[in-house]
């Protein structure tokens, strides 16, 4: 999502697009990647509380 935004604001940049689009699409952009963020550590959280009660091996590693 954070990459399709960017793409947006980028592309409204160098065009005639209004100032309203390139500032929506920033502001979407940064609203993606902080949700990315929070749910990667959601996730790596998640994966803890599964290897500390022996549900996954303690071995595994979050994925990409």
């Amino acid at each position: 999502m954070n990459e399709i935004l960017v793409s947006v604001k980028r592309g409204a940049e160098g065009g005639n697009a209004s100032p309203r689009v390139v500032k929506r699409a920033a502001a979407g952009a940064y609203l993606a990647a902080d949700t990315e963020n929070c749910f990667g550590i959601q996730h790596e959280s998640m994966l803890h509380k599964l290897q500390e009660v022996g549900i996954l091996p303690p071995d595994r590693r979050p994925l990409d």
